[in-house]
């Protein structure tokens, strides 16, 4: 597999992501929603592992590292973030283009001053364009969920 194919794969499956969180009934408990829908991932993680990997306990045993735990801890709040938000009225249309326009920018500014990642003036201009158009959105009258102009 390609790095292509992995990005395809990653943009079906935050489409997919985002119109099922959305759509999440609301009678379910938040976190209980989110514990299942990761339980039921691990156990498909695993299952592709067990095919192509070589799990063994020793192997199981080294993924008990430091970042298993903080990306762990960093995918509750992403998810929850998008759960709760859209439960609250935020439009699906705007609401992951803020944050990960956000994030994009932010990572370009974090990997120029830990990582000493060459920024172009070209993408600073980019950086401030995205800045700007993500708080014009967070400042814009948007119709509650349901709504229309």
């Amino acid at each position: 597999m390609n790095a292509t194919i992995a990005l395809l794969i990653a943009l079906v499956g935050n489409l997919f992501y985002h119109l099922v969180m959305r759509t999440a009934p609301k009678d379910l408990g938040p976190f209980t929603f989110l514990g299942v829908a990761y339980l039921l991932a691990g156990i498909a993680s695993l299952g592709i592992a067990g095919k192509y990997e070589s799990l063994t306990v020793g192997s199981l045993a080294r993924t008990l590292h430091p970042n298993t735990f903080a990306i762990a801890f960093a995918v509750l709040l992403i998810e929850a973030g998008y759960l709760i938000a859209y439960r609250h009225g935020a439009a699906i249309g705007t609401a992951s283009l803020m944050v990960n326009a956000t994030v994009a920018a932010a990572l370009a500014l974090i990997g120029w001053f830990i990582f000493r990642e060459r920024v172009s003036a070209q993408a600073m201009i980019g950086i401030a364009v995205t800045f700007a158009g993500v708080l014009t959105l967070a400042f814009a009258k948007v119709p509650a969920a349901g709504q229309t102009h």
